[in-house]
């Protein structure tokens, strides 16, 4: 196993950016079919891409909405076949801002890398 600390690798970038856009179909696109989401807001878990979209279509339903990545570890394993991206997060809508953590697994795919589990809470 090989750690990176304080790197934003280009797919948990990506996850962030594309918050801001708003659109459930392109978040649910960087979710493998079978993915696991423990949103920070969700029930106790969404499994697989129509649940997903579900949680997304409530979530990204907010004005100005933005995220930003504050911290990132990465641990890579099998060969570049996964990575985890742990850390901390802020995102913001509205007049709200909100200190989340979150832990985010990508898996490599022929078309790139997707998320087959992810985890986020707000910071205690």
């Amino acid at each position: 196993m090989r750690v990176i600390k304080n790197e934003i690798p280009q797919p948990l970038e990506q996850w962030a950016k594309s918050i801001s856009l708003r659109s459930p179909k392109v978040m649910t696109s960087l979710y493998d079919t079978n993915a696991i989401l423990v949103g920070t807001y969700s029930k106790p878990m969404e499994f697989g891409q129509k649940q997903i979209h579900a949680y997304f279509v409530d979530f990204l339903n907010k004005e100005n909405l933005k995220c930003e990545i504050t911290s990132n570890i990465i641990q890579h394993f099998g060969n570049g076949a996964f990575f985890i991206c742990s850390g901390t997060y802020s995102f913001s809508f509205e007049n709200t801002k909100v200190e989340a953590r979150y832990s985010i697994c990508y898996k490599r795919c022929a078309d790139g890398f997707k998320i087959v589990n992810q985890h986020s809470s707000e910071l205690p």
